[in-house]
């Protein structure tokens, strides 16, 4: 699912998350989603598992958990499904597909309120991945220069998309691949980049400044995921040893995210009330045997972590973004799939929002 995320983790100095790749799921046959439920699970979490009558045919079709309803739908153009997938106020859907299910190409795509779709691709060859958007209509997102194919091996360029359809490439002096990985109504624009030295740091872009952020003391590596209207960000560090972990970072002071007895917690997305999303999962890459879960923090950084499962998934759950109004947007792994087997991967070596986190080079 970003192969969902498709991930994995080299224990280097290193860490940077992609989002839009694709997770290998094994799809079998079985009912639509059930009705609603609501239980106490492991650790304090609380499960949720949202009711719907739909039954999308592809194998990672696009959800949307919004006051307790769910809604899912297939991409009219994508064979495969959907990818990292962002909503904003208005109830506007955009992210990336693959565009044939032996394709090896992502491209992007925008579902505005009323269900109408349009392609969105960056205007060069190869991949684009759109990984956020604001209720200005701007989007943030990723492009790998390829020559007739999408399985090149160029470096990862991050760009914003402005309300008028134009790019622009986020640049990072010195940096040798950088990613644009989420963006706030105020234009502030969030991701990381690879320096020279292989090492990876998160940054803020605000008018055209960039700023690094590495995490807290001691980290060997960072990336921030999204930022909302306040200036707080959410992402994720390595440690010293090579742990991976989640972070806040309001104010100044970062606050730890890491969900209980889960291996890895990625918060792709947080809005202006301080609510968090994002997804756990017990091991990488992410696949059939991660136990993969969405999660929502509805009561901020320090608030309970509440699960979030599409009945029946085979594979989990991925959720990755969050608006204003609470609503959630994600993919998960299709048990009716009738679209076929997922393609191979449209980033060979870059594990994917997205989403995970990758060390070293693409």
């Amino acid at each position: 699912m970003r192969t969902f995320i498709r991930s994995r983790l080299r224990r280097s100095a290193t860490v940077s998350v992609v989002v839009g790749a694709s997770l290998t799921l094994t799809a079998v046959a079985a009912a639509a989603p059930a009705l609603s439920t609501r239980q106490a699970g492991p650790g304090g979490l609380m499960r949720v598992a949202a009711h719907s009558s739909v039954a999308p045919r592809s194998v990672t079709p696009v959800f949307v958990l919004d006051k307790g309803r769910l809604t899912a739908f297939d991409i009219p153009f994508g064979e495969f499904g959907g990818d990292a997938v962002t909503i904003d106020d208005r109830g506007q859907i955009a992210g990336s597909y693959y565009n044939a299910p032996a394709a090896t190409c992502l491209r992007g795509f925008l579902r505005d309120h009323q269900g109408r779709f349009r392609r969105i691709d960056f205007p060069a060859p190869g991949t684009t991945q759109l990984i956020d958007i604001n209720d200005r209509g701007q989007l943030v997102g990723n492009h790998r220069p390829s020559s007739g194919t999408c399985s090149g091996t160029e470096p990862l360029r991050g760009f914003l998309r402005d309300e008028r359809g134009r790019f622009t490439t986020i640049r990072v002096p010195g940096a040798k691949q950088v990613q644009a990985l989420g963006i706030n109504n105020r234009g502030q624009i969030v991701g990381d980049y690879r320096a020279a030295d292989g090492t990876t740091h998160g940054y803020l872009r605000d008018r055209g400044r960039i700023t690094t952020i590495d995490g807290p003391v001691g980290t060997a590596g960072a990336s921030v995921l999204d930022i909302n209207d306040h200036g707080q960000m959410v992402g994720v560090y390595l440690d010293k040893a090579g742990g991976l972990h989640a972070f806040s970072l309001r104010g100044g002071r970062y606050t730890s995210i890491d969900a209980p007895n889960v291996t890895y917690t990625f918060p792709f997305g947080v809005n202006n009330r301080g609510q968090i999303a994002g997804l756990t999962a017990a091991a990488l890459p992410l696949g059939v045997n991660s136990d993969a879960h969405g999660f929502a923090l509805r009561d901020g950084a320090g608030g309970p972590f509440t699960r979030i499962d599409v009945p029946g998934a085979v594979g989990g759950t991925a959720v990755f973004d969050i608006n204003n109004t609470g609503a959630l947007v994600g993919v998960y792994a299709n048990p009716g799939a009738t679209s076929g087997p997922p393609p191979a991967s449209a980033m060979p070596g870059i594990p994917g929002k997205p989403a995970a986190a990758q060390n070293g080079s693409p």
